[in-house]
């Protein structure tokens, strides 16, 4: 199971996982530092910027499950 669904506040969604911040910047979503990303979902981001869920969903889990590559 992914850990980032729909029913998610995008505030939780930003307080538990900070490395999908460049994923919203790339789409131009406002959510990050918005006020209303404490009640606003993930759904209802994906609604307000016309986004298609299924493939942003997988987008920003993918992200998360990306291992962190060891620094040189």
């Amino acid at each position: 199971m992914k850990p980032i669904t729909p029913d998610l506040t995008i505030a939780e969604i930003l307080a538990r996982w900070p490395v999908v911040i460049p994923v919203f910047l790339k789409h131009k979503m406002g959510c990050v530092g918005c006020h209303m990303n404490t009640f606003d979902t993930l759904a209802d981001a994906m609604k307000i910027y016309s986004l298609e869920p299924a493939s942003f969903v997988e987008e920003i889990n993918n992200v998360i499950t990306i291992p962190k590559q060891p620094e040189i």
